[in-house]
């Protein structure tokens, strides 16, 4: 679809209209209810749904399903390595989740990215392609390098507090740019970002005051829940497992698994977004449909002391590099090794 027509259908204040009414009356989880609040805002959602769903009818009608097939379930609230114990009709509480991790090696913020050796991996021409990729994060700065969610939470804080600030800032970060994260979490502190004071404040002022992130106000309402819940079943200490943090309203497998590394120095997986997601994929690495099945397939090939470093590697790569509107494979080192850069500059 080109983007006069995405323009077009975000103009339509009718269709949008119908958009956020269906939306508003999905109550589960699915992965179209998601394109549906993504759609209200984000016109590359909008492609991405509609080159699935052809028209605004298909989209509505596909959305008012009663509940996503039991596949959808699992890649948007599993956790590290689930076993299903049901074919149909899973939940939360029947997953059984890996909570087996490695402390971490590897500092996010204040350490600089490693080159890896030939053997390090399963995948093809791995070693060439990371240490092309850590020459080309070295010489640019990526906005997850000043402002992701490991530079978000303050440090001279004691750790109770520095723990909590880390969820808040995994939370915010979700479809928001880094800059408007670190802007909301700047603003959150000057305030007192602690979970005393966001469980005391009303869930209207914390939304006025994280106004700039994506889907504000349903972020609201999850810090709120998730902060409630961490007082009342954790005595006050965000859970340190993956299994309980994806327990926490608005926190999923990326979110749990960026939590436990950057608050705890644990390794439970490797966090994938749509932009590890995506560059894994452009490189050859995987071939998957979604962020969760890239995370289960990348924990399969890449050896687990590594995984620490590709959040933060890959991010920043695609964020300077092999960005979303096209790659950059002309200028890109790691073109030769690259299915996506060998057939663009005829390698």
């Amino acid at each position: 679809m080109r983007h006069s027509q995405a323009d077009t259908i975000l103009q339509d204040s009718m269709a949008k209209r119908r958009i956020k009414e269906v939306t508003d009356a999905v109550t589960h989880e699915s992965p179209v209810k998601k394109h549906l609040e993504n759609l209200l805002e984000n016109k590359v959602e909008l492609e991405q749904v509609l080159a699935q769903n052809s028209n605004i009818d298909q989209l509505v009608k596909a959305a008012g399903r009663v509940q996503p097939n039991p596949v959808e379930t699992i890649t948007t609230i599993d956790g590290i390595h689930p076993v299903v114990k049901k074919k149909s009709g899973i939940k939360k509480s029947q997953i059984v989740y890996d909570n087996d991790y490695i402390d971490v090696d590897y500092d996010t913020k204040n350490q600089p990215f490693r080159h890896v050796e030939q053997d390090d991996c399963k995948i093809p021409n791995f070693a060439n392609t990371w240490n092309a990729i850590v020459d080309m994060r070295q010489s640019k700065k990526a906005p997850v390098d000043t402002m992701g969610a490991h530079c978000c939470a303050d440090e001279t804080q004691d750790r109770p507090t520095y723990e909590y600030q880390t969820l808040v800032a995994c939370m915010l970060s979700s479809q928001t740019k880094d800059s408007v994260t670190a802007a909301a979490m700047d603003t959150l502190k000057q305030r007192g970002l602690t979970i005393e004071n966001i469980a005391k404040m009303p869930e209207e002022e914390l939304d006025s005051l994280i106004n700039k992130v994506g889907f504000h106000k349903t972020k609201a309402k999850h810090i709120k829940q998730a902060t409630d819940i961490v007082i009342e079943k954790y005595g006050g200490r965000v859970p340190n497992t993956v299994e309980e943090l994806v327990k926490l309203p608005g926190v999923g497998p990326k979110m749990a698994n960026l939590v436990t590394q950057l608050a705890f120095k644990r390794i439970n997986g490797i966090a994938v977004d749509l932009h590890v997601h995506r560059v894994a994929n452009r490189l050859g690495w995987v071939k998957t449909k979604s962020p969760e099945e890239t995370r289960i397939k990348l924990e399969e090939l890449i050896p687990k002391k590594l995984w620490a470093e590709v959040n933060h590697l890959l991010v920043g790569f695609g964020q300077t590099m092999c960005v979303a509107a096209g790659p950059g494979c002309s200028t890109c080192a790691a073109n030769k090794w690259c299915p996506v850069g060998r057939a663009a500059v005829g390698k």
